[in-house]
C-alpha cells in the first residue's frame, strides 16, 4: 500500500465473515495489495466462528498489524450485528464494503474513492463484478452489467437489485441511520438508506470477484 503525505485513514473497508475459512485469505489478500494514493484501513469483523476463520484471520493481522484491525466477537453475534460493528469501527471518510468470501480486484479502491471525491453528488460508488463458484474457478457470468452512469434513489425501487453488496463504497455518516436498522435488516435496507443521502454512481469496470452459491450460513 502507498500512502500520501495524508496520515488520516480516507477509506475503512470493512469485512464481515463467519465460518469461512476457505475463502478469507484470498479476501484478505486481494485487499492487502490494492494500491492507493490514500491511507486505508481493513476491518474484519470475525463472529466467532467454529472453523479456522479466525486463525486465518489472525495470521493476516500479524502480518500486517497497521493495516488490519481485528473485532473478534466472544460470542456470535449474528450477520447484521456485525455489519453494525464493522461499520460503527470505521474511521474513513468512506466505507468499502467486503463479505469475507469475495474479493477485491486491482484497483478497486483508488477508483472508486477517486469517482466519489469526483462527484460530491453521489453517496455510493459501485461496480460490476466476475464471478467465481465456491472452487474459485470464474463463471462465464458478471454482475451486474448495468451502465456507467448515475443512479437514483427512484433507481434502487425499480431495478434492485443492480449492484452486488461488495461492490459498494460510500460516504460514512452512518451514525445517521445504523442504530435505527431492523435486526433482521437485508442488505437492500441499508442500500436505501445510503441513497436517501446521495445519487449511485455506477462504474461499469469489473473491479471485484462476487462468489456465488455460498454466502454466510448462521
Amino acid at each position: 500500500m502507498s500512502l500520501s503525505n495524508k496520515d488520516d485513514i480516507q477509506v475503512s473497508v470493512c469485512v464481515v465473515t463467519y465460518n469461512q475459512e476457505k475463502y478469507i485469505a484470498e479476501c484478505l489478500e486481494s485487499l492487502v495489495t490494492q494500491q492507493t494514493s490514500f491511507k486505508f484501513e481493513i476491518i474484519v469483523g470475525e463472529d466467532y466462528s467454529t472453523d479456522n476463520t479466525r486463525k486465518i484471520v489472525q495470521q493476516y493481522v500479524e502480518q500486517y498489524p497497521d493495516l488490519i484491525v481485528p473485532l473478534f466477537y466472544e460470542e456470535n453475534v449474528g450477520a447484521v450485528e456485525n455489519v453494525k460493528r464493522v461499520y460503527k469501527a470505521a474511521k474513513g471518510k468512506y466505507i468499502a464494503h467486503m463479505d469475507g468470501d469475495d474479493m477485491a480486484l486491482p484497483n478497486k479502491l483508488q477508483r472508486q474513492f477517486d469517482t466519489l471525491e469526483a462527484n460530491p453528488d453521489c453517496s455510493i460508488c459501485v461496480h460490476n463484478m466476475n464471478a467465481v463458484d465456491e472452487n474459485s474457478q470464474k463463471m462465464d457470468r458478471a454482475f451486474s452489467l448495468f451502465e456507467e452512469k448515475k443512479y437514483s434513489l427512484i433507481d434502487m425501487y425499480l431495478i434492485n437489485p443492480f449492484f452486488i453488496h461488495s461492490s459498494k463504497m460510500f460516504i460514512n455518516k452512518i451514525d445517521e441511520y445504523i442504530d435505527q436498522l431492523n435486526a433482521n435488516a437485508l442488505d437492500i435496507e441499508v442500500h436505501i438508506e445510503q441513497a436517501k443521502q446521495g445519487d449511485i454512481y455506477f462504474l461499469s469496470d469489473n473491479l471485484g470477484v462476487y462468489r456465488q452459491f455460498v454466502g454466510i450460513t448462521y
